[in-house]
Parts: structure tokens; sequence; C-alpha cells
């Protein structure tokens, strides 16, 4: 697959699976996938929680296992695979989500 092949499949994964996330049920899909206090992993995930208290989030699945939350609001975004990695989304995948979710309406 060329990277244009791979982006492709995801924005289709991702638009198949994205849905808005109450705050409540991101603190409970936290605690699920990194249970272990002091973890960076942990550290990074309830930061952005916290950085957007108010904000819509939105949560979506990627076809490599990765997972991301989406803060159309603040249009910023995390994605992480647990246990294995995890980064802030750039620009260019913040774009692709907020098509996504205009296409949605």
């Amino acid at each position: 697959m060329n990277f244009e092949e791979i982006l492709e499949e995801r924005r289709e994964t991702v638009t198949q699976s994205i849905r808005p996330i109450t705050s409540d049920e991101a603190h409970a899909l936290g605690e699920s996938l990194f249970p272990i206090i002091g973890d960076p992993w942990r550290d990074m995930f309830f930061e952005f929680l916290s950085e957007h208290p108010e904000a819509t989030l939105h949560h979506a699945n990627l076809p490599d296992g990765a997972q991301l939350l989406y803060s159309r609001t603040q249009n910023r975004g995390i994605w992480y695979i647990p246990g294995t990695a995890k980064g802030i989304i750039q620009e260019r995948g913040l774009t692709i989500l907020s098509q996504i979710l205009d296409d949605a309406v």
C-alpha cells in the first residue's frame, strides 16, 4: 500500500467509527486503557482531557489498532496505540477529521 491508500483506509475506518464521547466515557476509556497511575501514556491522555473540559470530544478507531480523541471546538486531537505509541494529531489529520464531521451532518 502506498501512503495515499493508507490514508484513504484510515479515513474510511474513522468515518465509520467516529462518535461523540462524553467526558465520563472518555475518563472511563482512559482508566481501562491506562490503569497504572504514573504511566506517561495515562498522563498524556488525562492531560488532554483536562485541557478540554468543556469540549465535545469525538472518539474513533483506526485500522492498525490505534484510537483517537478529537476536540473539534479546540481543533486538537491525540492518537494512541496503548503501550506502543502516542502522539498529537497533526494539521493534515485535523483537517481530515473536521471534514469527516462536516460530511456527517
